[in-house]
């Protein structure tokens, strides 16, 4: 058994880091188990030599009329920037990508990496798929909603049926790095809503996240979900297909140099919850939160971590 903390938090995703500095600035003592190597969730870049992607969340949205403030603290931090602005709204992205963001929240927290959480008992003791067991006072579980419904039908913990309504959508990505002698792809920035195939495409290059031409390609919902069970290779060659037919409405001189995907499971829940969390067990003391009960956004995740009342 491992010593006791006050807050145990499951998940080390947007939401589960926010509501960790919360808490130790609050006094508290908190511990973050994550099931992956790395911290952020969905919020995650990978490098392929001179080629840098964010392959989950591409941006977050503000509004120049209402202020946010931990995109005050990424902006003063110099770690956010604006990328492009429709209308009232800004789209910011990270230098270098995405997961610098969840990596600054992640600073001097107490996190264990590569710990699956299994289950929770009676008695605030939560297990480990590698046989490690935790214990703490109070419990908060942010990791996306039906891994958590799975720890709780576990635990035989009761919760809330309606959460077994809210469906999260899959995600096939396509990682692409390009090569162009016109100049033409350059200046496109983000692409949405394309056609029945492609939801969106991210110049990786113009967010100043990869030294050079690349793009995050993101397989409409109903597509990835059909697709899912396809091979990777397979998958990978139709959405090179759907990316180049569309490329070549705009520049025909391209030439895709290397490619690889990547698969959400749980990209982003459909619907949400009417409330920002939800509290569950018999003693009233495990915390649902997440983008299932505050949104399907990067600030939606926050939202739901800041709802919290502390002092618990």
């Amino acid at each position: 058994m491992e010593r006791e903390v006050d807050c145990l938090i499951v998940g080390a995703g947007i939401s589960g880091l926010v509501l960790a500095r919360r808490l130790e600035s609050a006094g508290l003592t908190v511990l973050i188990l994550e099931k992956s190597k790395g911290v952020g969730g969905r919020i995650a870049t990978r490098r392929d030599g001179s080629a840098t992607y964010d392959h989950g969340a591409q941006f977050y949205k503000v509004s120049n009329q209402a202020a946010w403030e931990i995109d005050h603290i990424w902006s003063r931090e110099k770690l956010a920037k604006t990328w492009f602005q429709v209308e009232n709204s800004i789209f910011k992205c990270a230098d270098g990508g995405m997961t610098r963001l969840a990596k600054h929240l992640a600073q001097n927290l107490n996190i264990v990496l590569e710990q699956k959480v299994i289950s929770i008992s009676k008695t605030n003791e939560v297990r480990c798929e590698s046989g490690r067991i935790f214990k703490s006072k109070h419990i908060f579980v942010s990791s996306p909603l039906p891994q958590t419904l799975d720890i709780l039908r576990a635990s035989q913990i009761q919760y809330p049926k309606e959460l077994e309504s809210i469906n999260y959508a899959s995600a096939l990505v396509g990682l692409f790095e390009v090569t162009s002698t016109s100049g033409l792809l350059e200046k496109i920035k983000y692409l949405q809503n394309i056609n029945g195939d492609i939801f969106s495409i991210s110049n990786q290059l113009s967010k100043n996240v990869s030294l050079c031409l690349a793009y995050t390609v993101a397989m409409q919902p109903a597509w990835s979900q059909k697709h899912f069970a396809d091979t990777d290779v397979e998958n990978l060659q139709k959405i090179a297909d759907a990316f180049s037919g569309h490329l070549k409405t705009i520049d025909s001189s391209f030439t895709i140099k290397k490619q690889q995907i990547k698969k959400w499971r749980f990209s982003h829940p459909i619907t949400h919850h009417s409330t920002p969390y939800t509290v569950v067990g018999p003693s009233k003391n495990i915390f649902l939160l997440g983008d299932a009960f505050g949104g399907a956004s990067l600030r939606g995740a926050v939202s739901s971590a800041e709802a919290i009342p502390i002092p618990l």
